[in-house]
């Protein structure tokens, strides 16, 4: 752990974190001077513009990786088309120039060792400078000897700049191209592009933290993006994709209390912090179709019947009531405790795909709600930790249908509490009942708050009405008197 690797165009070599060097390789480029290269079709003077300022050097490494699985066995790419491999840390090194279906001198912008097998290998390349903007990705079963393309469906415009492997799975792959990132479960034959907030961007280096299972990326724009927990790619079969609905294994929940001083205070104008990943239970689940609903039919029809020429039947009044009355689909998650008591119930849309929700360990609030509450966002305090499950429902015009589910999962706590709670059953026993005073004291406060609209009103009545007789006002007075002194007696 004290070995770092550096390139130039030869490799440099440190076993003290950098305190000094040695040198393990002379020039693994071409050694092709820059200055004879053709720049469109000709031989440019060192007067051209920024020939000698901002053009990037020639002939130096760009890519190296040591293998996880044998010391001293490491692949060094360059920017001129070469991959140089060396078994015995730098003493010998075998060179490799022609690689299949990829032009010669097309620059290296990436290569890994695998930490699955020892020869296997990975590199990509990236010719755009050429006016090339193919994806080259390739692998090697026989340390760089004989390559094979697996670059199958990456878009023919897409260059690739990085690639990453699972260290779980060596069938699972990331590259990251100049528009974004795909991956693949099979070991290349197919590419799926990762989207769901990633912007089509360059994205020109990938990163893996193994313990939490996240893919860190890189991009041109010096934008850091970060896929929590990519580990349900590793569930993801085409047996999965044929089924109604799936829910992926769920992560043990970490329990803490969240730092909220999230605001920018005083520390001026540029201030920048980043959102942490959802707290939380996270739930990752696929759907296979979107419901349609009544009104979604009727335009799908509509489509049709004008595609086929046909004419059109304008929709009865009922169809229109119909579809105007229809509740929009939904998930419901029941969430259980080990005894199969239910603590949380939680709504989120019905959409296809690869979906995730986060339960924040939380109960439901248990104060008083209205039309505009959330009762996703309407949280009380923290469960206790332990077993708990969950089964997603779907609902479809006040139908249930049970999908997936009960899966358990565990919330766990984070043991750095300074003073921690020494029984938590007793603490969130305490919990219950200070909720339950609250919410007695919080409805008697919004009843008091609506008798005093409702003394109001009927003073008004009084006054405004026939027939009535003064001696009402002093009954209503006295009642109001009554209603101040028992707000006085509750709240002061």
């Amino acid at each position: 752990n004290k070995r770092l690797y550096y390139a130039s165009n030869k490799l440099f070599r440190s076993d003290d974190r950098g305190n000094s060097w040695k040198k393990i390789s002379e020039d693994l480029s071409r050694q092709i001077k820059r200055d004879d290269l053709p720049v469109m079709g000709k031989i440019w003077g060192p007067e051209a513009v920024a020939k000698n300022a901002s053009t990037s050097l020639y002939g130096n490494s760009i890519a190296i990786s040591e293998s996880p699985l044998k010391e001293d066995l490491l692949y060094v790419g360059t920017d001129d088309g070469l991959i140089q491999v060396t078994e015995d840390a730098g003493k010998n090194w075998r060179k490799i120039e022609k690689f299949e279906s990829v032009p010669e001198t097309t620059y290296v912008s990436d290569v890994v060792a695998s930490a699955h097998s020892e020869s296997r290998v990975y590199a990509t390349f990236n010719n755009h400078k050429n006016a090339d903007f193919k994806p080259y990705v390739l692998r090697s079963e026989d340390k760089g000897k004989t390559w094979t393309s697996i670059s199958s469906n990456l878009p023919d415009n897409g260059p690739v700049w990085t690639i990453v492997e699972d260290h779980i799975n060596p069938d699972i792959l990331f590259v990251g191209t100049e528009y974004g990132v795909f991956f693949t479960n099979n070991g290349g034959m197919k590419w799926i592009q990762l989207k769901s907030g990633m912007p089509t961007i360059a994205v020109r280096d990938l990163e893996i933290q193994k313990r939490e299972n996240d893919l860190l990326v890189g991009t041109f724009g010096r934008g850091i993006y970060i896929l929590d927990n990519y580990s349900p790619l590793r569930e993801m079969t085409e047996e999965i994709a044929q089924k109604d609905a799936y829910l992926f294994k769920i992560k043990d929940a970490l329990m803490f209390f969240q730092d909220e001083s999230r605001g920018q205070h005083n520390f001026g104008d540029d201030f920048f912090r980043a959102p942490n990943p959802a707290f939380g239970a996270t739930f990752t689940y696929y759907i296979k179709d979107d419901v349609k609903t009544k009104k979604s039919i009727r335009k799908e029809d509509e489509k049709n019947l004008a595609k086929d020429n046909k004419p059109y039947v304008y929709p009865s009044f009922e169809q229109l009531k119909a579809e105007d009355i229809e509740d929009s689909p939904y998930l419901l998650f029941v969430i259980k405790n080990s005894e199969g008591d239910i603590v949380r119930m939680l709504k989120n849309p019905l959409s296809k795909g690869i979906n995730r929700l986060t339960w924040d360990l939380r109960y439901p609030d248990l104060g008083p709600v209205d039309d505009k509450t959330d009762p996703n966002k309407k949280s009380g305090f923290p469960v206790i930790p332990g077993k708990y499950s969950v089964s997603i429902f779907k609902v479809t015009d006040n139908e249930q249908a049970l999908l997936v589910g009960p899966q358990e999962f565990e919330c766990k706590v984070l043991n750095n509490s300074t003073l921690p709670a020494e029984n938590r059953k007793d603490l969130t026993n305490f919990h219950l009942e200070i909720t339950e005073m609250n919410k007695a004291v919080y409805s008697t406060n919004q009843y008091l708050a609506s008798l005093e609209k409702r003394i109001a009103s009927l003073h008004n009545a009084v006054l405004a009405g026939m027939g009535q007789k003064p001696e009402t006002l002093k009954k209503l007075r006295d009642i109001e008197l009554k209603y101040i002194k028992l707000k006085e007696i509750l709240s002061g």
